[in-house]
């Protein structure tokens, strides 16, 4: 933020407000609560940034407040938090949870699949056919 000529600080004059940023004068300040971890001060930031690039007309008419982070009803505030992940996360780390959710879901389903086949007493080759393609995927549980 200090490339952008963006104003940071802390303040302690509300408990429940994460963050706010508004313009005043042509400068940008982004004020943070100081009762947050350095965590959150950085997600918050994020998110904060965010509102500068992305609703940067909107600052001009009030000052954009975030007492409830990781807003997803208004639609300014999944956009800026959108960007506080795009720029928070590795994109590794996010391959990295897919693979495992995808894992996850896999032996969900595989142990669902036995349980049904094992309940009906079920030989029919199909579902053999599907219990050893789960049996060669296994190695993922």
């Amino acid at each position: 933020m200090d490339q952008m000529n963006i104003v940071v600080g802390e303040t302690s004059r509300y408990k429940t407000l994460k963050g706010y940023c508004f313009m005043s004068c042509k400068t940008i300040y982004v004020m943070i609560s100081s009762f947050l971890s350095e965590e959150e001060k950085m997600i918050v930031a994020a998110h904060e940034l965010g509102h500068i690039i992305l609703h940067r007309s909107q600052l001009k008419m009030a000052p954009m407040q975030d007492d409830t982070l990781y807003n997803m009803t208004d639609n300014t505030e999944y956009q800026a938090n959108l960007f506080a992940a795009d720029l928070l996360i590795e994109d590794e780390d996010i391959e990295e949870m897919v693979q495992n959710e995808v894992r996850l879901i896999i032996c969900r389903w595989r142990y669902r699949v036995i349980s049904w086949r094992n309940n009906k007493g079920l030989k029919h080759s199909a579902i053999r056919k599907l219990s050893i393609y789960l049996t060669e995927v296994e190695y993922l549980c």
